[in-house]
């Protein structure tokens, strides 16, 4: 469970970095207004919750895969691996 704790954080960087290249046309990109389509797909539960309530800001559809993040690592603690448990097989 750890293993898709690290693939989601490191789709979250790289969807973080995609928002700020696109938004602020860093690495001479030119600036996108789907630049945050990436986070969106990533805090997809939530973002569809928060659109419920009314219209999103911003740091909602940043946050939101952080939500996401935190359950995996969550699930992670609870549900150790075989390898984490330090058990050893005959």
């Amino acid at each position: 469970m750890r293993w898709l704790f690290g693939i989601f954080l490191a789709l979250y960087i790289l969807a973080l970095l995609a928002l700020t290249a696109g938004t602020l046309g860093w690495l001479e990109q030119d600036k996108n207004a789907l630049s945050g389509l990436f986070l969106t797909v990533l805090g997809m539960p939530w973002n569809a919750l928060a659109d419920q309530f009314g219209p999103r800001s911003v740091a909602t559809t940043v946050l939101a895969p952080g939500v996401n993040l935190a359950i995996f690592g969550l699930l992670a603690q609870l549900f150790p691996s075989d390898a984490q448990k330090g058990d050893e097989r005959p």
